[in-house]
């Protein structure tokens, strides 16, 4: 008998299915059943089997149970009547910040009423809040004044046809990237999502990247464990690595160096290097800072990266330099 099931075709039973076969049970022994009789006969979580026979037991309706049908749209609306709703406001505009769970607990209701009333009754949402940079108003005017510099570079450059090269540096780290938000994982059962472990101090590694306002992408420069990127160790990398990658791009076309003002970037040194091979650069008293809309490495490349690379935890350094290298160059 045992082999005869073993080869019978997979199933996945509906919902409905699911609350059929508690009720069944229920109705079929007048009640007179354990809930863990149940779950052993149906193989379905306790939770769920006290859930429906609450449910039962409440509506006392077993097929609009398993239809779910078992409240009329009428027993529905007997909680949200006006005087509710005109509490759950006054809470709302007194404390927009409160969960609904919260809000719950105060009125005595479950939360889903209270979801249900603030968005088919009040018309609101619960949105997700925001971070921001804190700017003074006189950081907002260096900010005006540096934009309004590099929109003048933009409209009349040295030549026509330059090419802009953006430059940027990210650590990226062996564990995997998560985002609670946007991060999702479809299964029947909590139990089945797989968590994201997390290592208590993973290692990193410093990745310098290049692109043009033409799509040309420069292969990452991978700094060495522990280095500190001083202004010796940039304008190394700027001699041996960027500028020849640039100088094979452009060929003779006129060209526009960019940099965020990182102190290595803005040091005397630096600068007085970048004047000197540059064709043109974009200067600190031009680039308005924590613009990170600005350039495309922090606006998509670093994005896009991340999620590819970091999809998966890695075991070894290498193993997340090569990934890096791979995805760089399927930009």
């Amino acid at each position: 008998m045992e082999e005869l099931y073993e080869e019978l075709e997979d199933i996945t039973f509906t919902e409905e299915e699911r609350r059929c076969a508690v009720v069944m049970c229920l109705v079929n022994n007048n009640g007179n059943i354990e809930n863990r009789e149940i779950q052993r006969a149906t193989g379905l979580t306790m939770r769920y089997i006290q859930k429906t026979h609450k449910k039962l037991e409440e509506s006392k309706n077993p097929r609009g149970l398993i239809s779910r049908q078992w409240k009329s749209q009428e027993a529905m609306r007997t909680r949200r009547d006006e005087n509710f709703v005109n509490q759950v406001r006054e809470i709302v505009e007194k404390t927009p910040d409160r969960a609904f769970r919260a809000i719950g607990n105060d009125l005595k209701v479950n939360p889903m009423t209270i979801r249900a009333c603030v968005n088919e009754d009040l018309r609101c949402k619960s949105y997700k809040m925001q971070t921001g940079q804190i700017l003074s108003q006189a950081n907002k005017n260096r900010r005006l004044l540096k934009s309004v510099k590099l929109l003048n570079k933009l409209k009349h450059p040295l030549e026509r046809n330059m090419l802009w090269f953006f430059s940027d540096e990210k650590n990226f780290c062996q564990d995997q990237a998560h985002n609670s938000q946007n991060n999702r994982w479809i299964a029947s059962c909590p139990k089945d999502v797989p968590k994201v472990m997390k290592s208590k101090f993973p290692a990193t590694v410093m990745v310098f990247g290049v692109v043009s306002s033409e799509g040309h992408v420069m292969p990452p420069h991978i700094f060495e464990v522990g280095l500190r990127v001083n202004t010796d160790v940039y304008l190394q990398v700027m001699e041996q690595t960027v500028l020849p990658w640039i100088k094979g791009v452009v060929g003779d076309r006129p060209w526009v160096w960019q940099q965020d003002s990182a102190p290595c970037h803005v040091s005397h040194r630096s600068l007085a290097w970048l004047d000197e091979h540059c064709y043109d650069f974009v200067t600190k008293d031009q680039w308005p800072p924590s613009s990170p809309d600005l350039n495309p490495m922090d606006y998509f490349v670093w994005g896009y990266l991340e999620a590819h690379t970091n999809r998966r935890p890695h075991n070894t350094k290498a193993s997340l330099i090569t990934s890096i290298k791979e995805h760089f160059a399927s930009i």
